[in-house]
Formats: structure tokens, C-alpha cells, sequence
């Protein structure tokens, strides 16, 4: 067990709660939790729910973790139907896709999501590791609002979504 406090950049105390290696595999996983050093805050503010689609839990972890502190609550799925799934039970202000997941491709998933009058409105910021060409033109004309390249630079990947999701902000009145 690994227990430490680690100063955010919006100086707020993130919690480091466990840190296990699997016994027989010899892999390390992270269970990570962040907390606000101000619950009353996190109660009063809205969260904007994203949702990252990535097979690997390390990936989504580390998004995680960054994302959090930001105001953003997180879910996530492991592959494209689970995805779909989230994407209408959930309905997340936006969504990070991975484009190679277990179960059909972020291709595929990206395509339905555009299809469906439930979830075509919802912003997506494409991620992969691919060194396909055209890659990027590709699941920008089937609708996706953004594309980057693995790895993923969390800070500009949450300044992405803020820009995305700006417009649901509340104007200020100055």
C-alpha cells in the first residue's frame, strides 16, 4: 500500500490512494483517487461528465488523474460496445476514442455515435497511436472535433475539452 498527498496545479490535495503489483503477472496497476481539499466546492460546481474509451487502463488512469482536478468527472469503457453502451446510458459532454479497441474499431464507434440522434451532438476527441497517413482527415470528415496522436499530452488534451465544451459553460456578465 501507497499513501501520499500531491499538490494539483489548482493547489487543491489529490490523494494517492494504492499502489499494488500483481502477484502472479509481475504488472503493476495504480488504483488512484483524487480528492478536493474542498468537498463543499465539488458539490456546488458542475462536473462535466467525459468519457474515455481506451483498452488500456493505464492510459485511462493517467487521463484520468489529470482530467479530475480540472472539474471534469470521468467514466470509461474498455471497448467499442462498451463504449456505445456509456455513451447512451451516461451522456457525456464529450468523449475521448481510442481507435484500436477490442471489439470493433473507434472507427466503428465514431460512425454510430454520429448516426444516432442521441449521441451525434456529442463532441469527440479521436486518440491513437496509428502511423496510418491519413489518419487524421479520415475520422475528422466521419465527425470527430479533434484528433490526437499517442501519447497523449494530458494538458492538451484538457484544453481541448474545455474549448469543446466552453459553449455549456454559463457566460459571465461583466
Amino acid at each position: 500500500m501507497f499513501l501520499r498527498n500531491l499538490e494539483t496545479e489548482s493547489n487543491r490535495t489529490a490523494t494517492v490512494v494504492r499502489m499494488q503489483t500483481h502477484p502472479c503477472a509481475g504488472d503493476m496497476s495504480l488504483t488512484l483517487s483524487i480528492r478536493s481539499a474542498d468537498p463543499a466546492q465539488a458539490k456546488t460546481s458542475h462536473m462535466a461528465k467525459i468519457l474515455i474509451a481506451d483498452d488500456s487502463r493505464f492510459q485511462v488512469q493517467l487521463i484520468s488523474v489529470y482530467l479530475e482536478p480540472k472539474g471534469f468527472a470521468v467514466v470509461s469503457a474498455g471497448d467499442a460496445l462498451q463504449t456505445w453502451m456509456k455513451a447512451l446510458r451516461e451522456k457525456p459532454e464529450a468523449i475521448v476514442l481510442d481507435l484500436n479497441m477490442p471489439g470493433g474499431t473507434g472507427i466503428e464507434v465514431l460512425k454510430r455515435l454520429r448516426m444516432s440522434d442521441k449521441t451525434r451532438h456529442i463532441p469527440v476527441v479521436v486518440v491513437s497511436g496509428s502511423s496510418e497517413p491519413n489518419i487524421e482527415c479520415t475520422v475528422k470528415a466521419l465527425g470527430a472535433h479533434e484528433f490526437l496522436q499517442k501519447p497523449v499530452d494530458p494538458s492538451q488534451l484538457c484544453e481541448i475539452l474545455s474549448r469543446l465544451l466552453a459553449p455549456l459553460s454559463p457566460t459571465k456578465n461583466d
